[in-house]
């Protein structure tokens, strides 16, 4: 059960690192923002699969780990999909 934990917090820390976004699009092309220190608060995108494949992002949901590690930074959208299909036409915007 330690190692699932353990999995699910180190799966969870990966997907906030890879799945942050910002809200706004002037963030990136103004050098002098930074990501810390009076930035405006950004929304992490996490899209899964409802399935053993995702565990981590479902304990990490369940848990309140996503939440709990970006504080006041942000907000999570958490978007489920119950197929790879689903998942793609979303990414496409057919969805």
């Amino acid at each position: 059960m330690r190692r699932l934990i353990a999995a699910a917090a180190a799966g969870a820390g990966l997907l906030l690192t890879v799945g942050c976004s910002s809200s706004s699009s002037s963030s990136a092309a103004d050098p002098g923002s930074t990501a810390s220190g009076g930035s405006a608060p950004v929304t992490v995108s996490l899209g899964f699969l409802t399935n053993i494949t995702h565990a981590s992002a479902l304990v990490g949901l369940k848990e309140g780990l996503f939440t709990k590690a970006l504080g006041s930074a942000g907000t999570l959208k958490a978007t489920a999909f119950s197929s790879y299909l689903n998942a793609l036409a979303f990414l496409k915007g057919t969805a």
